[in-house]
């Protein structure tokens, strides 16, 4: 029977040997030439490093003996090194024994092992001792064997198969130490003599090495090694990394940290397809490793990480942990896709809200013992009557066995009811440690949304000609996964915004009495229920003077109302589309679509954002979100017979107003709120109901929304409260509902529509400014209007929009217009229209997908739908005529009759 057991299957030896075999053949080359007294400092460094690899892989797979031997050899090889290689015959005969050793080893099967150990441990042990002695050292510990744990007993043989599960536990090694590189590179470029900063790194592309060879990824093996080999001589003051070094080494970490973000099944053909690139990487660093001259414009041809933004943002849902919020070794994690995550959450939230049912239910019960009650009582009443009226027996008889079938019931429902509130104490207390946990499992740390924005700073800084770092605190704040998600994008902007607006360039910093380097800082905290990120810099901050004639320059409001606006207000509109201060476009802004990206994804998250401005000081945009998308706090209130809910993040104020305090001007109705004249239009008219309940109510429930400097006046029936829901996602075969979002239930069952107030304020506008405010009923149009062919025109500028409609209009055609190809879809089904003209480029729906829609409709598939774009290449005319469209026209045609011939026919001239 073998003395020696290994605890380890057959997988994990495979993975050892081959390793090993790989460092002992490296080991072999550079010996070939000669002995150990032959080789040069840096061969015998070389020969050091891989014994090394082999020590590492053998505590990795707890291989007995080899551990303590290669760990004996590296200190004999470094006595070596240090003392000179002459007149150490003895050594050099003892450690090309050892070495003959491991390679006899990694040519053992796995099923002689342990009869192999039982041959070679008294050899093992003899030459450990005698390369102690030899180089007047100690062995690093006693050789223990592992005969004193024997485990469970042998592991059965198994099928030596590297599969998806060790590409898996790769990529999640990738991934820690590529950003551990990432993070101490922008450290060290900071700190240039910090060699505290050099050890981590130096371990952690060793990790990556090892990781990579034991599944056999060659060219990551190679540029790993490389990088390696520059921290080392970092290290030994060999060689200092400058800042285009630098530059070079965390684009080829951006190659490490590219694999663990790409799909299983797509690593090898990404590799093959990038080997040339990797390869041409791994030559520049080991040109700096070596301090040889590098050509620096090199990094051109290494794209294939930093410059795809795309793909440095992204996250492959199926890799999130299910908990990160732990960092203990001792607990251990699993992962799971995120829709299954995002189901659980649903079923989690609606159980929740299901549970208040049953405190309903219990309240009916409770008024069913209260009346039973009375009727005993009244059951009493009538057996006194009988015994003075001295019935019969026998009717006297079935009053009693009445009352005691009352008593019995009421017994049998006071008992039902304890058993019940009993329950649902019960139920409840689950049902909520439930919910925390599952929202707990959706939570990530803060800092697994951000730790790629130093890296990006220094990247735009250095481009801008600028020097800013990035502090950023809450790293351990929890955020739920899906907000954390949709974090990535507009804090982009901000903090790219912050470089390029904000901070000044070191000369005007140090002129204006500032430290050269500008620092932006982001802060994340829980406050009041809410998540608050906020993010500062300490620039210039906005001259509000020119913000304000910038507005009145671009029409967004007139010089009275813009004397009016507050700080706030003013800076809110630099959160409008196209909008920008700068007169220049460059590669980072003047394009005005960076800060509305910011705008829409806090108002998809159900955000809010607050900015501050101090000029010469600096500027702080706060961004105010919900701890969780998955429940929506809403005020819900009653529109007819209908309950609606409003999400409570997107109304400014509720207030009461009398109809008397209502005046016209122009045929539009409108209120003093804070002394301000606001629009006030009545919730039936905007969601288009034909009939209308506030006649015989004095008072009007008003619920206020404010729209960059704009307030609307939102009359509604009654407003019943504030409430949590679950919401539940409209199919998506009923296309966009207008004006809702989302639909959840109430305690009582009852539905309820989500209001999407977005598309609610853009009817409203729309009202107001057509003039359409209680002329809603179709049916009052006039003979004459019926008559008209009617046309709608949808694109997204507004200039276009009013070049086609006056075109048309002058012509005799009847025009409605749409903002989008959502906007333009619901018309589209709301009201008759002859021709429907749409762009292709749009927010929300674009014109491929509404033509696509409408030629999907049984009803309204005969509409004909003209596209007009400034596209004219044939691939996009063929996809418009492709799903449908009629005609295809390019917007130069509006100089001339061909939008007007084209209209004439499809439809004919127009009708009188």
């Amino acid at each position: 029977m073998s003395t020696v057991e290994l605890l380890i299957d057959q997988n994990m030896y495979s993975l050892y040997v081959g390793d090993a075999t790989t460092q002992s053949e490296k080991i072999s080359e550079i010996l070939e030439a000669g002995s150990f007294e032959d080789c040069s400092d840096t061969e015998l460094e070389k020969i050091i490093q891989f014994t090394q690899a082999i020590n590492g892989g053998a505590k990795l797979c707890k291989i007995p003996y080899i551990t303590e031997l290669t760990d004996q050899i590296s200190r004999s090889l470094t006595l070596l090194l240090k003392n000179g290689r002459s007149d150490n015959n003895d050594i050099h005969t003892l450690l090309l024994k050892g070495l003959s050793l491991l390679s006899g080893l990694n040519n053992t099967e796995f099923i002689d092992a342990e009869t192999w150990f039982d041959t070679h441990s008294a050899a093992i042990n003899e030459l450990i001792n005698s390369l102690s002695e030899s180089s007047k050292t100690k062995p690093s510990c006693e050789n223990k064997g592992i005969n004193g744990d024997k485990g469970s007993g042998k592991q059965k043989n198994t099928k030596s198969d590297i599969d998806v599960k060790m590409l898996g536990l790769f990529k999640i090694e990738a991934e820690a130490q590529a950003q551990l590189i990432n993070d101490n590179l922008l450290l060290l470029e900071d700190n240039p003599g910090n060699n505290s900063l050099i050890e981590p790194l130096m371990r952690a592309a060793h990790s990556i090495k090892g990781a990579a060879r034991m599944i056999g990824l060659d060219d990551i093996v190679t540029l790993a090694h490389k990088m390696e080999d520059c921290f080392v001589n970092t290290g030994k003051s060999i060689i200092s990394l400058d800042h285009a070094a630098i530059d070079i080494l965390l684009t080829c970490n951006d190659i490490l940290d590219k694999l663990h973000k790409l799909d299983d099944a797509d690593i090898e053909s990404w590799l093959s397809g990038n080997s040339s690139s990797i390869l041409l990487a791994a030559n520049v660093l080991e040109n700096i490793s070596n301090g040889n001259k590098y050509d620096s414009s090199a990094l051109s041809a290494l794209e294939i990480g930093s410059k795809n933004q795309d793909l440095a943002g992204s996250r492959n849902d199926d890799s999130k942990q299910l908990s990160s919020n732990s960092n203990s070794p001792s607990e251990s994690s699993v992962r799971i896709r995120s829709d299954r995550l995002n189901t659980l959450m649903a079923l989690s939230n609606e159980i929740l809200v299901s549970n208040h049912w049953l405190e309903n239910h219990m309240s009916s019960l409770h008024t069913l013992k209260k009346r039973q009650t009375e009727l005993a009582s009244n059951m009493a009443h009538l057996k006194y009557i009988l015994d003075d009226l001295e019935a019969p027996d026998e009717l006297y008889s079935i009053a009693i066995e009445t009352e005691t079938r009352i008593d019995n019931c009421r017994q049998a429902l006071s008992t039902n009811i304890n058993q019940l509130e009993e329950f649902n104490r019960k139920s409840f207390n689950l049902t909520s440690r439930l919910n925390q946990e599952v929202i707990a499992s959706r939570m990530r740390s803060f800092s697994n949304g951000v730790h790629g924005f130093k890296r990006m700073v220094r990247d735009v800084s250095h481009t801008l000609g600028k020097q800013v770092r990035l502090t950023i605190n809450g790293l351990d704040t929890l955020v739920d996964s899906d907000i954390l998600d949709k974090l990535e994008a507009p804090l982009t902007h901000l903090i790219r915004n912050a470089i390029d607006h904000g901070i000044e360039p070191p000369e005007e910093r140090i002129a204006n009495g500032k430290n050269k380097y500008g620092t932006i800082t982001i802060t994340a905290m829980h406050n009041s229920g809410r998540l608050n990120i906020s993010i500062e810099d300490d620039g210039r901050g906005i001259n509000t003077e020119r913000l304000q004639k910038k507005i009145i320059e671009e029409g967004h409001v007139s010089s009275s109302m813009a004397d009016k606006l507050s700080e706030s207000e003013l800076l809110d509109f630099l959160f409008l589309p196209g909008f920008s201060t700068r007169t220049d476009v460059t590669e980072f802004s003047g394009r005005g679509v960076g800060l509305d990206i910011v705008h829409n994804a806090v108002t998809e998250m159900r955000g809010k954002i607050q900015s501050r401005s101090t000029p010469g000081t600096g500027l702080s945009v706060l961004l105010q979100l919900p701890v969780t998308l998955s429940v929506l706090h809403t005020l819900l209130i009653l529109i007819g017979n209908e309950y609606y809910a409003i999400p409570l993040s997107r109304i400014h104020s509720i207030t009461t107003t009398s109809k008397d305090d209502i005046f016209s001007i122009e045929n539009k109705q409108l209120i003093k709120y804070n002394n301000q004249d606001i629009s006030l239009i009545n919730a039936n008219t905007a969601l288009e109901y034909c009939i209308d309940t506030h006649n015989n109510t004095d008072e009007l429930n008003v619920i206020i929304f404010s729209e960059r400097g704009e307030h609307y006046a939102f009359a509604v029936d009654n407003i019943i409260g504030e409430e949590k829901f679950a919401l539940h996602v409209i199919d998506q075969r009923l296309g966009k509902l207008k004006n809702i979002s989302a639909v959840a239930v109430t305690d009582d069952g009852q539905p309820v529509f989500i209001l999407d107030v977005d598309d609610l304020l853009v009817n409203i506008h729309e009202m107001i400014s057509g003039n359409r405010i209680g002329n809603i009923d179709r049916s009052k149009q006039t003979q004459q209007q019926i008559n008209i062919q009617k046309i709608l025109v949808i694109d997204d500028s507004l200039t276009v929009r009013e070049v086609e409609k006056n075109l048309l209009e002058t012509h005799g055609y009847n025009v409605d217009t749409a903002i989008d190809g959502a906007d333009g879809w619901n018309k589209i089904r709301q009201y008759d229209y002859d021709l429907v003209i749409t762009d292709i480029d749009m927010p929300r729906m674009n014109g491929i997908e509404l033509v696509s829609n409408i030629k999907a409709d049984n009803r309204l598939q005969s509409i004909p739908v003209m596209i007009v774009s400034y596209k004219d290449n044939p691939e996009d005319r063929q996809a418009g005529l492709e799903v449908g469209a009629d005609y295809y026209l390019t917007k130069g045609s509006f100089h001339d009759e061909s939008l007007i011939d084209a209209v004439s026919d499809l439809i004919g001239e127009p009708t009188q």
